[in-house]
């Protein structure tokens, strides 16, 4: 049968699952998985398994080929996490551009977090 991917995991989590036999998240988290379950981005990635059911069992345990693994682990996701442009406070209003007839005035805000890898 074909393998099956699994979510991207949380490294500490997958550890878990693994240790007590499960690679298929909703056996460990009924309801879906809580979002620090989950690895979407940032350097190291996360654990991804991939499954599969077996296609048929062996006949005896002397005969056969032995079956092929039914499950991979890879690594997922391992890339910088988007960081998000920010501004900082208002700062306070310019002089008036003209004495008088309808001159304009002005404030800025700085940006005190560029946006990298993907951010906004």
């Amino acid at each position: 049968s074909e393998f099956t991917p699994g979510e991207c995991l949380n490294r500490e989590f997958a550890a878990a699952m693994a240790a007590k036999g499960m690679y298929d998240p909703s056996q460990f988290a009924e309801g879906g998985l809580a979002p620090n379950m989950k690895h979407d981005c940032g350097l190291g990635g996360g654990t991804q398994y991939y499954t599969r059911q077996p296609v048929s069992p062996p006949k005896t345990p002397d005969y056969g080929a032995a079956c092929p693994p039914l499950r991979l682990k890879t690594s997922c996701n391992d890339f910088e996490c988007p960081v998000q442009c920010q501004l900082g406070d208002w700062e306070g209003w310019s002089a008036c551009s003209k004495s008088c007839d309808g001159g304009m005035k002005r404030r800025v805000r700085p940006i005190t977090v560029y946006p990298q890898y993907g951010g906004e």
